[in-house]
């Protein structure tokens, strides 16, 4: 079998692995939800929940613990709302039953961080049975806070929920007085639950890409984690639930490390899951009279870098920029500059793709040059291998001799490179997790960067300078196998890029454009100043 053949083979093999191992073998929904489908619940009117059909479904649970003292107490609803958020409470379990993101749509909805179906910030005592919501009475009540109150023959429970309207941080506090007898002792259960769905994949879902899925996180002994996990303790800084764009995390204040968290997906009976991220926190001893008070932040909001700040518990680590957040922090910083000067986060992305083309052209330069001097030597080299095909020390040190007498550096194409690829990696982590892309608009029918192109212009227009970058490009290999590879890559990578956002997408095309003109400039020996001054040979 020639060369050529096993290349090709080896392609095929691999793709009929990639779809094998996403079908069949890649971790099942209930373990992953691909997709979700209750981050974004429609409001009415565009403004308000709908107060009745979320109270309906948060009533419905039947009590556990006996009966409720305070059954007889009317349910009553709150709102709490700001620029920044709209907030339900009710004190049917003292829990929120809408987390609205003002400023944040989809599909003709707010963003609901509170799924119908769940309880988020719902307590439970380990030495107390209380109801599955208590019925709490409402003691003291103000434009940004709220003071719930039960009471049983044994504990009085005082919750209390303080907001920011400048911020997506609030404050939430349990105290636990002991009404009995006997010292009381045990922990404190806080939890936030998400109801998802799961997309059925086809063998052809790979090409979307990565799903904006909603996770468990939490940050536990200096490490952001996302798996499942039954009771881990440590010193635990906050713990929720994330997708790309939004986290609902809790802060306890008082992070020791006995301090345990519990995620995993539970299964509903419509085929939906609950994913839920629960905090135990140690509460006691309370001896007979005296009580006991828990305090914790709740962020829940985008994941916007100065917005996490606030909580002072290192919420900012939910952002992941991989290994290279050293250099994403300040990419993301010149991006919001740029948008500052332009106030069009498209405009943004195509300036600061251009500025770091720019930044890394010396190297590019050298690259390139490097590539096409190894080209040049390619019928030389040719010849060395053909006269020692027999004798692979002597063609080693004939080989070295040629580079040397032209100057060559066989590495010189490839370490420039790789210096240049941990800031495109982080330049791509930045734009694939910024909140500023979503919904963000560009042009025309671009109104959501955070989308894939509606109509797949720009990963078609992608394809087409991929290939005439390819063309231009001086190859170092006279491998025609390898060429036939290649002439593949700009139809494989524009198929995956039709689902991606339009703002990554715009980024790969801008930067790729800039990479066919940089080759052109090499090719032809123009340098930038050349460009400036409109100094250009014709060729």
């Amino acid at each position: 079998m020639n060369q050529e053949m096993k290349s090709l083979l080896a392609v095929g093999l691999s793709v009929a692995v990639f779809i094998l191992w996403y079908n069949y073998i890649a971790p099942k929904p209930q373990q992953k939800p691909a997709a979700v489908a209750t981050s974004e619940t429609p409001a009415v009117d565009g403004n308000k929940p709908d107060l009745n059909q979320v109270s309906k479904a948060v009533s419905a649970a039947p009590l556990a613990g006996g009966e409720d003292p305070q059954a007889q107490i009317p349910v009553k609803e709150t709102l709490f709302e700001s620029d920044l958020y709209k907030v339900v409470l009710t004190n049917d379990g003292g829990i929120p039953i809408s987390w609205q993101m003002n400023k944040f749509k989809k599909n003709g909805g707010f963003v609901n961080m509170a799924s119908v179906g769940a309880t988020p910030l719902k307590e439970t005592l380990s030495f107390a049975a209380l109801p599955a919501k208590p019925r709490y009475k409402i003691i003291e009540e103000s434009e940004n806070h709220i003071v719930y109150l039960w009471k049983s023959n044994s504990i009085e429970i005082t919750k209390r929920y303080q907001f920011d309207p400048k911020s997506y941080l609030m404050n939430l506090s349990w105290s636990v007085k002991n009404l009995g007898k006997e010292a009381l002792s045990g922990k404190l259960t806080t939890e936030w639950p998400l109801v998802v769905h799961s997309e059925k994949k086809s063998m052809f879902s790979f090409l979307k890409g990565p799903q904006n899925q909603f996770n468990p996180v939490y940050f536990m002994d200096g490490k952001v984690h996302n798996d499942r996990i039954a009771g881990k303790v440590g010193r635990l800084f906050w713990a929720g639930v994330e997708d790309r764009y939004f986290i609902s995390a809790m802060v306890p204040r008082e992070s020791v490390e006995t301090t345990s968290v519990t995620s995993n997906f539970e299964k509903i009976d419509d085929g939906s899951q609950l994913l839920k991220t629960s905090i135990d926190v140690p509460i006691g001893p309370i001896l007979p009279g005296s009580e006991a008070t828990s305090q914790f932040g709740v962020y829940v909001g985008p994941k916007e870098m100065e917005s996490l700040k606030i909580s002072g518990a290192y919420l900012e680590k939910a952002i992941n920029y991989g290994w290279f957040s050293f250099i994403a922090v300040p990419i993301l910083h010149l991006l919001r500059f740029f948008y500052g000067l332009i106030k069009n986060y498209g405009v943004a992305i195509i300036i600061l793709t251009i500025f770091a083309k720019l930044l890394m052209y010396p190297l590019s330069r050298h690259s390139m040059k490097s590539m096409k001097a190894m080209q040049a030597l390619q019928p030389k080299l040719k010849e060395l291998r053909e006269k020692y095909k027999n004798d692979k020390e002597r063609l080693n040190m004939e080989t070295m001799h040629l580079f040397r007498a032209h100057k060559v550096n066989p590495m010189g194409g490839c370490l420039p490179m790789l210096i240049q690829l941990p800031i495109y990696i982080a330049l791509y982590k930045v734009l694939w997790n910024s909140i500023e892309l979503y919904r963000a608009p560009f042009f025309w029918f671009y109104r959501d960067l955070s989308a894939p192109d509606p109509y797949f212009i720009t990963p078609v227009v992608l394809g087409v300078f991929m290939w005439l970058q390819q063309k231009m490009t001086p190859s170092a290999s006279a491998d025609p196998a390898q060429a036939k590879m290649m002439q593949i890559m700009p139809i494989m990578f524009t198929a995956f890029m039709l689902f991606l956002p339009s703002g990554l997408v715009l980024y790969i095309l801008v930067n790729t454009a800039t990479g066919v003109l940089q080759q052109w400039m090499t090719n032809n020996d123009v340098r930038v100043r050349d460009l400036l001054r409109g100094r250009i040979r014709s060729f």
